[in-house]
């Protein structure tokens, strides 16, 4: 059967070019070819993915047109298979112009990101990217699963791919021979410099967002963010952004922590921060430094929440049980 399949994409691409060039309608287009072999494997899903496609490949243009058809040729060269592959690669395509509805600019830089993913990266980890993908314009989520859902709201992004960066003997040696500043050295830990994990590869940039962390137990939120998602990684790299206690009941005016640097897997309904500062409006007149750590847990009600939870790295305040003594 998969050989048959194979085949059946060698002849439809095959297909699809004769039909560019002699416009002959008699013939299959692109997107029906898909939607057939799609077809063929009786999958639901893949049925499905199918007739998503034909109805978004009318709304694209002519120059995203023909990089999907390069760059399904270069997959069934390299050895792509119909499931999973073609399935999340036409399925994310599908759900970025038919439910996510991007816009030109956001297709082609989407497009541009899959061109270097399909060039550089292995069949896994394209096959990674592309299921990440599918997921965020399905449901504008970093994870959606029936236990936790991570949803993104208020944002601005593009997708991107980074390369990792080289520097020269040259470029290192003036580096290197420039003075080091060791005044943070001897600084408390909560006041150096923090270092976040580098990240490689297809990536969406967060210029802005809202975090929505939903679980049987939570509805909270990480307000007014940014920051870099690894989408193979699964990792969230960010900075800023403001956390409230509502889920302790609380007035989010009134009792909030104000993030640093951070990081956090998406997979996971759980979240902490090295650094950054608690502000508790009435109890405390200033912001206080220190560790937060956020993670859903069963409870029934406000009152008997364990987390957000806060320890101080100065102050030996204690609000409520929220806030952990040093």
């Amino acid at each position: 059967m998969k050989q048959v399949l194979s085949y059946i994409i060698i002849v439809l691409v095959s297909t699809t070019g004769v039909l560019a060039q002699s416009g002959d309608a008699r013939l299959y287009s692109f997107q029906d070819s898909v939607r057939l072999v799609l077809e063929s494997t009786k999958a639901n899903e893949a049925i499905a993915v199918g007739a998503a496609f034909s109805t978004a490949w009318s709304s694209m243009g002519p120059d995203h047109q023909n990089i999907i058809r390069s760059q399904a040729r270069l997959m069934k060269k390299k050895g792509y298979k119909v499931r999973p592959h073609f399935v999340n690669y036409y399925g994310a395509i599908a759900a970025a112009v038919t439910i996510e509805n991007a816009d030109l600019s956001k297709l082609s830089n989407y497009l541009a990101t899959a061109d270097k993913v399909i060039a550089k990266d292995n069949i896994t980890q394209a096959n990674l990217f592309f299921q990440q993908s599918r997921d965020f314009f399905e449901h504008h989520a970093l994870n959606f699963d029936k236990a936790f859902q991570l949803q993104v709201v208020d944002d601005n992004y593009q997708f991107d791919y980074l390369e990792p960066v080289y520097l020269s003997d040259t470029v290192q040696t003036e580096y290197n021979e420039q003075p080091v500043d060791t005044s943070s050295y001897n600084a408390p830990f909560w006041q150096q410099p923090i270092v976040q994990p580098e990240v490689y590869g297809p990536v969406i940039k967060f210029d802005k967002l809202t975090l929505n962390f939903t679980t049987p137990y939570d509805s909270v939120s990480l307000q007014n963010t940014s920051g870099l998602f690894a989408l193979r990684e699964k990792l969230f790299v960010g900075e800023g952004g403001r956390f409230d206690w509502s889920a302790a009941g609380l007035s989010s005016d009134s009792v909030y922590y104000e993030l640093n640097k951070y990081n956090f897997k998406t997979n996971q309904p759980y979240l902490k921060a090295e650094q950054g500062k608690l502000r508790y409006i009435g109890k405390v007149s200033t912001f206080v430094p220190g560790v937060f750590e956020f993670r859903s847990v069963n409870h029934k009600t406000h009152e008997t929440s364990i987390y957000p939870r806060f320890k101080s790295y100065e102050s030996t305040i204690n609000l409520k049980g929220l806030v952990m003594k040093d």
